[in-house]
């Protein structure tokens, strides 16, 4: 079964890394985002990707997938995101803007994610290094409204 991601990040071996969906509402918690996730699972959406994100102007939640996609379980981490998007777009107004923006400010983030060579300097960027997520996604592509 397919779906339409709001961001997929394609790592160099060709294969999806991460699975990005955007939730433009605010004050996502871990629970909303960990629904999102469990409704993906359930259909097997998910399986073969390792990473999922689910992303407001505000709050990002991260998963590793490993080989049970459909465990439920809380993200394993939760930063926020606002920062980064502002350092990405400094004179860009935050949130709350319209999802397009909002897709546009996080496609724009993550691309400069999968260039970054050597260890990041600021949150959330050195919590993502640690999961493992920025090494996967290093040198790969992204694409918007993608099938998985």
């Amino acid at each position: 079964m397919s779906h339409r991601a709001d961001i997929v990040i394609t790592g160099k071996d060709g294969r999806p890394a991460a699975v990005v969906e955007l939730k433009n509402r605010r004050d996502l918690t871990p629970e909303a985002a960990a629904s999102v996730r469990r409704s993906l699972a359930a259909r097997g959406e998910l399986v073969g990707v390792p990473y999922f994100l689910v992303l407001s102007g505000e709050t990002g939640c991260l998963w590793r997938n490993g080989n049970s996609v459909a465990e439920e379980r809380a993200p394993e981490l939760c930063f926020p995101v606002g920062d980064a998007l502002r350092r990405v777009f400094p004179r860009a107004p935050m949130p709350p803007v319209s999802h397009g923006q909002l897709s546009l400010m996080v496609f724009q983030w993550l691309a400069e994610l999968t260039g970054l060579s050597g260890d990041p300097p600021d949150e959330p960027e050195r919590s993502l290094a640690q999961t493992g997520l920025l090494r996967a996604i290093r040198g790969g592509t992204l694409e918007r409204e993608a099938e998985v």
